[in-house]
Order: structure tokens, then sequence, then C-alpha cells
């Protein structure tokens, strides 16, 4: 640089004692004279940095769109609107309409063209409507240049008479140059927008087809909330402006200055339903019931009524609408290639929400919520067609405005479950189960357990038992040897050996019948102790709230939701154990995976019992099973643990289990091995047979060890399964340290095997 700062200075001053001075001269002119300081040092900013920040931090243009529409969202609006013209050639162009807050002249400068605004950390969530904001880095502005080299930005607050407009060309962000000396004009013009942003990007880079379309669409359906849909929540929302309307994005294909076509909610997904339902419960608590099919060509309406014989009126409900899309996930309603995409879309979009007074009400419809119990009820299969929560994308709406009806409770998580909430979930469970059962018969399929499209049959007579019959054939071979007919001694004896193995089969079959029993009182129990669990810890929360935090009591109770979020662990592994058993279909199972989300739940269980948990794996590539139920490789796991946890109590050294996963030679594996007491030689020939245990109720009773009472059963069922699954079990030599190892093996899923049930 030639000037030195003296000379510098002399241009700053006479720039400043302009009526209108340059600004850019004057920028660039402090930077000179920050470059000439001897006593001090200050980053300065290259130009290309703008390149950097939207090529190399947005690695696609389906991530870039997202990155704006997020914006849009943490904006507070409640819709944004994409429109690709003639996107398909390179000389389209893109609009993004949004109807959010818009930005005033000095958020525009200190909120968009600041690089990595803190606003979104200071304010984790936005100022209208409080959503939690989608966008933290502040750069996502910045990946608009990855979907074209010119954009137009349009904005305006409420309240504004003019909006401001600004042009920028990210080709003029060139490196070598300081960014600072780069302006661009603000205009103010008019728009007939109350309020909201519009972007438009032209110089558009890549063909965006239907399909690529369609694809960024999918990337922004978690942020895409259900809208209120009565029109007395409608109205509630319009007078409460504070309330949430939701958020909804729809994506506009034009051709030639025609629409071809819309990619919305309602396309990529409802569309895909199998039913609609909408059912309400008027001013007179009277409930109706509206189930319409389009795919199947039915529709139907039907009274709701309360469980209580004596009323046909719900008495302590009124004002309350559902509506819910129904789903059944196979080729008949979905396309084969889009059933991974929609089950994976349900773990986090399905469910029946609740709203009050147009607010959201938590932990209604959140993943494993069962307020409704849906999830309970398929589990009982007494309602045959598929029902369970992922079956639904919907949510109920009350108004009560007073909260005579509807209190919240003091940990503000939830409702209190008074009258008016028993009989929404009566009505709520109803409309939906009901309506299934509408659709059931509009297929013609079974509806309910015992019930049949054919013909009763004659009365069931029983037979004589199998073994009564092997009796009688002994009996018969007998009399035949004492009359000398025939030489009857190999019969004889194979006939006694295959009563022998039927003994042990109906002994089996009838604890198997016995544990089946046993699995649907659990399934109840789990269900009931699950709601105890969660009001146990709002009335913690509401003692510990008036507690002085000194008091030896708070530290107590941090003790104690301790506890009760263990076993709130434990009961929600059952859940989706159970539920997985409703759902039959087999898929390749993610063997680490699978591990380590049991390894999660046992955790607390093996940190109380003082036993260390060891999970690897043998390299890093997803090792997939064959095809088979989620709930059969949880069983194995089951099965085991508990096996191992008894053999490491009471030994004088640390307990440990190690769970070791590898692949080799076509097969998928894994051992699991423990420190305990090891098995001894003279019983290993004989550790899956059924009921054989070392852990029988005389013994340790005798020991007084009733906790670890064995029924003999569970290796037998993990041989069972895995005999099932084309895989082995075996008892092989424990690594150092180990007393006993078993080696678990399946055969592997081909990759197009997994890629058929995955994407």
């Amino acid at each position: 640089m030639n000037e030195n700062s003296t000379q510098i200075q002399q241009k700053l001053l006479e720039l400043l004692e302009q009526d209108n001075p340059d600004l850019t001269a004057i920028q660039d002119l402090v930077t000179d004279l920050s470059l000439n300081d001897k006593t001090s040092a200050a980053f300065t900013v290259d130009a290309g940095l703008i390149e950097r920040l939207g090529r190399e931090l947005v690695g696609r243009n389906e991530t870039a769109l997202s990155e704006i529409i997020k914006n849009a969202y943490d904006a507070d609006a409640p819709k944004v609107k994409v429109v690709f013209h003639d996107a398909h050639t390179n000389k389209g162009k893109i609009n993004i309409y949004d109807s959010g807050n818009g930005m005033s002249h000095s958020q525009f400068l200190q909120g968009f063209m600041r690089i990595s605004s803190s606003d979104k950390i200071n304010n984790p969530t936005s100022p209208r409507f409080h959503r939690r904001r989608a966008g933290r880095k502040g750069i996502g502005r910045f990946a608009i240049q990855r979907l074209g080299s010119r954009v137009t930005i349009l904005t305006k607050v409420k309240g504004d008479d003019l909006a401001l407009k600004v042009s920028l060309n990210w080709n003029d962000y060139k490196p070598d140059q300081n960014l600072t000396s780069l302006r661009h004009n603000i205009e103010k013009v008019s728009w007939k927008k109350e309020m909201g942003t519009k972007i438009s990007i032209e110089g558009i880079e890549g063909i965006w087809t239907l399909a690529k379309i369609k694809t960024i669409y999918r990337y922004v359906l978690d942020l895409i909330q259900p809208t209120p849909l009565s029109q007395a929540a409608k109205d509630y929302v319009e007078e409460q402006n504070d309330i949430d309307p939701g958020f909804v994005v729809e994506f506009v294909q034009m051709v030639n200055g025609e629409r071809v076509n819309v990619i919305s909610e309602e396309s990529e997904i409802f569309n895909h339903a199998v039913a609609k339902i909408e059912a309400f419960v008027d001013e007179k608590g009277v409930g109706q019931c509206t189930v319409t099919s389009d795919a199947l060509g039915h529709s139907d309406t039907f009274s709701i009524m309360p469980r209580d014989e004596d009323s046909t009126t719900y008495t302590s409900l009124k004002n309350a609408y559902l509506k819910a899309h129904y789903f059944i996930y196979n080729s008949e309603f979905i396309p084969r290639q889009l059933l991974g995409t929609f089950r994976e879309t349900a773990k986090n979009r399905s469910g029946i929400k609740l709203y009050r007074n147009g607010f959201r009400v938590l932990p209604y419809g959140e993943f494993r919520d069962d307020w409704l119990t849906l999830d309970h009820s398929a589990t009982a299969r007494t309602i045959l067609p598929p029902h369970s929560n992922s079956n639904f994308y919907g949510f109920v709406e009350v108004t009560d405005e007073e909260g005579n009806m509807f209190e919240e409770t003091a940990s503000r998580e939830g409702v209190i479950e008074n009258d008016a909430y028993i009989q929404l979930v009566e009505f709520g469970f109803a409309s939906l189960s009901q309506s299934v059962l509408k659709i059931a018969s509009f297929r013609n399929r079974k509806q309910k357990a015992g019930s049949t499209k054919s013909t009763p049959t004659t009365k069931f007579e029983p037979s004589k038992s199998s073994t009564a019959l092997l009796d009688e054939a002994l009996r018969n071979i007998a009399n035949i040897k004492d009359k000398g007919e025939a030489d009857t001694d190999p019969l004889m004896d194979t006939l006694l050996q295959a009563k022998e193995q039927v003994r042990r089969d109906l002994a089996e079959l009838a604890m198997l019948r016995i544990l089946s029993s046993l699995g649907l009182f659990i399934g109840e129990f789990n269900h009931e102790i699950k709601h105890h669990l969660v009001s146990l810890l709002a009335e913690n929360a509401l003692i510990a709230g008036n507690l002085d935090d000194k008091n030896n009591l708070v530290k107590r109770i941090g003790l104690h939701n301790k506890v009760l979020k263990s076993l709130m662990s434990y009961s929600g592994y059952f859940d989706k154990a159970i539920a997985q058993n409703v759902n039959r279909e087999v898929r390749p199972q993610n063997l680490f995976r699978t591990i380590v989300a049991f390894e999660e739940v046992i955790r607390q269980s093996a940190n109380r019992a003082g036993i260390e948990l060891i999970v690897e794996q043998d390299g890093h590539s997803p090792v997939y099973t064959i095809p088979m139920h989620p709930s059969e490789l949880s069983s194995i796991l089951v099965n085991l643990f508990t096996n191992s946890k008894k053999a490491v109590q009471n030994i004088d050294v640390p307990a440990q289990i190690r769970i070791f996963v590898a692949q080799n030679n076509g097969k998928c594996s894994f051992e699991f091995s423990d420190n305990g007491v090891g098995i001894p030689n003279k019983y290993r020939d004989r550790i899956f047979d059924a009921f054989f245990t070392t852990t029988g109720l005389a013994y340790q009773a005798e020991i007084g060890d009733l906790d670890n009472v064995g029924s003999g059963l569970g290796l037998k069922i993990v041989s069972d399964i895995l005999s099932s699954n084309r895989g082995t079990i075996s008892l092989v030599e424990p690594g150092d340290g180990f007393a006993t190892c078993f080696r678990i093996e399946m055969p592997i899923s081909s990759i197009e095997e997994v890629k058929q049930y995955y994407e």
C-alpha cells in the first residue's frame, strides 16, 4: 500500500464532511487505515468466504433448499410455498414465499446480512409462536448460492407500508477482495402482502426434475406440523395471535407458465391413506363419526356412544373434534418403492396428538405414547385389523377456554385424568377402532378374534390325547406279542421313546401356553404401570418444587426419580417388544444396533447388580441377519442376559458380561460371555433340553436364593428361535477371564435384501 496513515485519514475526513458520503469508500478507507496500524491487528474477511460458506457447509441442493425453509419456520411462517418455474431447464428460477414475520431494515442488516448471527443462540425460540428454532448456525442464507447465482429478497413486517427489496449476485463475491466493501442497494417498494418474505433465485444450477422436487419435499417433512382443523379451533386461533397455527409446505412445479404438479402433504402422504376419519362430540355431548375411503370407494357415518350403557351422550365431554388418516403399510395401498420411506416417516409423525385451545399438549401422541390405548389393543388382538398408533396420522382437539374440563398437571406434562379426560380417551378409541372395523368390512376382511366370514362349523368334540393313542398302540402290540405272532420288541422300543418325547413336548406346550397367557397379562400390567410411573414423577416434581434446595428430601426425590425412570425404560422396551409381536412382518435386523439398544435398557439392572457390560463389534460395517422378527432377537438377548446375570451372582471377582458381534464366512455372529460360575461338564449335553435347569425352585429354595429361580426353558427357546431362522447356538471355549461363552450364528442378508426393506 503506497498511501500512509496520514493520507488515508485525510481522505476519510473529506468523505465524512460530505452530505451524502460514499459509505463503501469510507469502509474501504477504514480497512486500509487498520492495515497501516503498527500497534494493533484486526481480522479482515476475504469475499471468497461467502462461496466457501455456501458450498462447503451445504453439500447438496436439497439441503440448501431445506435450510431456507427452516428459516421460514423460524420466522413463524404458517405456510411456505416453493415454486419451480421451468426449473427442469437451465434457464429456470425458484421462488420461495413465506407468510412469516418478515424483516425490518435493522433485522435485515443484523440478521440476513450478518455472518453467523447469534440471534438464534440468544433467542432459541421464535418470537410469535415460540417455536424451537430449526436452524442455529446463522449461515443458512448462504446456502442460497448453491441453488443459483442471483437472488432477490423482498421482505415486509406487519404494520409497514412498504417492503424492502435487495438483490445480490453471488458472482460478485470473488477472492482477494474485502468482503465489507461489497454493498447492495436497499429499495422500498409496494407489496400487497401484509407481512412475509419472498426469495427469488435465478441462474439456477442443475436440473430440478419432478423426482428431485419430491425428494427435497421429504427432507422437510419433519418440520411440517398439523394445523387446527375444526372451525371452533380456527376461530380461537384467529382470536389468539400467539397460538401456533402449524406449518405447511407446498411445492409447485410450473412449466411454460402453467401449473403441472403440486407436491404437498396431501399428495405425498395422505393420498396413500386407506381412509380419512372425522369424529366430533358436540355441545350436547352427542358423538358422531364419519369414515371415508376413496381407495375402497366406501363411506359411512355412525354414532359414537359412551361405554356407560345407561347414557347415550358424553356427560363430561363436549366440543371435541378428531381427524385422522388411516394407513395400512402394504403394497395394496402404498407403492412398494415407498413402503420403507412411509414406515420410517411413521416413526416420527404417526400417532394421535392432543391440542387444547390450539396449543399442543405433550406427551400425547409422542413416539411410544399410547394415551388412546391403540398399541395395547393391537397387542391384545381382539380387534384384528391393524390399528396401532403407527397406523394413524392425526389429532384430537378440545376447546375449553375456561379450563373447566381439562386442567394441566402441576408439572405441565399432560392434563389431569378426570372424567372429561377419561371420556375423551373412550371417544377417541371408539371412533378409531369402530372406523377400522368398518374399513375391514369394506375390504371383506375378518374383524375380530373368533369372528368368521364362513358358515360356523359343527360343535367341536375333543379327540383322544396323543399319549392315550400311544398307550392304546402299545397295548395292542403287547397283545400281539403275547400271542406270539411277531417279534415286536424293536417297534415297542420305538413307541416307548415316542411316548416319552410326546410327554416332554406336551409339557413344553403346556408351559408355553402359560407363558403366552402370562405375556398378555404382562402387556396389560405394563400398560397400566406406565401411567402410574408418569403420575409418580409428576408428584415428585410437585413435592420437590415446594421444598428448599438444601432439604435432604430433594436428594432422595432425585434418587427416587432415577429409579422411576429406569422402570420407565424397561416399560418402554417391553412396550416395543409387545408392539412388534402384533406386526408379524420379518425383515433383516441390524445386529449391533439391536444389541446396543438392548444394552441401553438393561444397563441400569446390570449396574445395580454390579455387572460391567461390554458391547463390541469386529469392524464398523453394519451386520444384518436374514429376515426375522425383531422380538425373536430380543428374546434371545433377554434369555442369555438372564442366565448370565444368575451366573455372576456371588462370585469373588468383579462381574462382567461381554457381547462381541462379528461377521465371517457368510454368517453373522455374536458371542455372549460371562465370568460367572460356569457350566459343569456333566450338564453340558443337557443345557438345551426343555425344563433342564441348574436354578430350579427346590435348589434355589434350599440355598435361599428365590430371586434366581429358572424355568429351564430359556436356552430351549433360544435354540428353537435360531433353528427356525437357520441359525445355531453352541457352547464354546470362553476367552481369557470368562467362564462361559455362547456363540450364536445366523446367515447374513444380502445387500439387495437389505435394500429391499430399508430403501
